[in-house]
């Protein structure tokens, strides 16, 4: 009898530990998080340890490119009610706009500095997002792409309508993820390709990823646990959209992109995208890169392949510009 207490004791005492645990993840993973700045880069990403600091000197230069650029605010309401804040920087003479979702806890300047410049020289106005509970930008909880890529969908209505022009849309990391689940609702018709640089197959499955590989816990019960918060409190459910099943609904061309080196999204997931879009895709598998690295480890091959993507897609002043070659894909 004394042994039946102490084991139900015991599986109590674990049972609070599993759920504390997924409090804890709840809130570092989901909740808002102090602020970026927006008009300044994170230092970590230039003082840290390889391999952002080789790239200091790029990240610093993009870094001042954009202080001397006057962007304006751009402002949506979401279709649950959260008012989204955007910069906009118009390009002269502009073909087109590519509309920026930057990653988890990040921010556009974090995330896309360097490749502004490429996009803004060769005539595309650049919006850049706050995703929801980031920035500026309303709302409590992340929610890795599934009520984001709702917000991007509408971003892309709202560029149709103000300024016309062919859209891209761009994503990283989470980002990437946002784009993709976006690629499989009725886009704008003015939509004419997305790029997703290192995005996930669905929350779930880097939940538990980063559950096993990061902290070293188990999925069971921890994710059923965890599961049970995100629905409801933030309202959604962790399995509820995959980039496979949004790639097989995609009409446009993708454009993927992702290093052989990502341990925080390991590259079978972006290869599983991949082998799910049905429209026009190609792929840049970037030897030796990390996570969110493909462009400074190889950005001529990217803006090659970029340029030849956007050129095949509709508008072609990149591609006169930088005079690419037909795209390549690597498998």
């Amino acid at each position: 009898m004394v042994f039946v207490w102490i084991l139900c004791a015991a599986l109590i005492l674990l049972l609070i530990a599993f759920a504390a645990a997924a409090v804890f993840f709840f809130r570092i993973a989901l909740c808002r998080q102090k602020p970026h700045d927006q008009g300044v880069i994170t230092t970590s990403r230039m003082e840290g340890q390889d391999p952002w600091v080789q790239h200091a000197g790029k990240i610093k230069a993009a870094c001042e490119w954009m202080r001397a650029q006057k962007f304006k605010r751009e402002s949506i309401v979401s279709f649950d009610g959260l008012e989204l804040s955007a910069r906009f920087l118009p390009a002269p003479d502009a073909v087109g706009t590519v509309i920026l979702m930057h990653g988890f806890h990040s921010s556009c300047d974090n995330d896309f500095a360097c490749i502004l410049p490429f996009y803004h020289e060769n005539g595309y106005n650049i919006l850049l997002p706050d995703q929801r509970a980031h920035g500026q930008s309303g709302g409590k909880y992340i929610t890795f792409g599934v009520k984001e890529s709702r917000d991007c969908l509408e971003w892309a209505r709202f560029i149709e309508g103000k300024y016309g022009g062919d859209i891209f849309l761009h994503g990283i990391s989470m980002g990437g993820s946002t784009v993709l689940f976006c690629g499989g609702l009725p886009l704008p018709g003015s939509v004419r390709g997305i790029i997703d640089d290192c995005g996930f197959t669905s929350p779930e499955e880097i939940f538990r990823h980063v559950l096993r590989t990061a902290f070293r816990l188990p999925a069971f019960p921890l994710m059923n646990i965890e599961a049970f918060l995100i629905k409801s409190i933030a309202g959604f459910s962790p399995d509820e959209v995959s980039g496979p099943e949004m790639m097989a609904r995609c009409k446009v061309p993708v454009l993927f992109v992702h290093g052989t080196e990502d341990k925080f999204v390991p590259i079978e997931m972006g290869k599983r995208n991949y082998d799910a879009c049905t429209a026009y895709k190609r792929a840049i598998w970037t030897e030796g890169a990390g996570h969110g690295m493909s462009y400074l480890t190889d950005p001529e091959r990217c803006i090659t392949e970029l340029t030849a993507f956007l050129r095949h897609c509709g508008s072609v002043r990149a591609a006169e510009n930088a005079g690419a070659a037909a795209p390549r894909e690597d498998k």
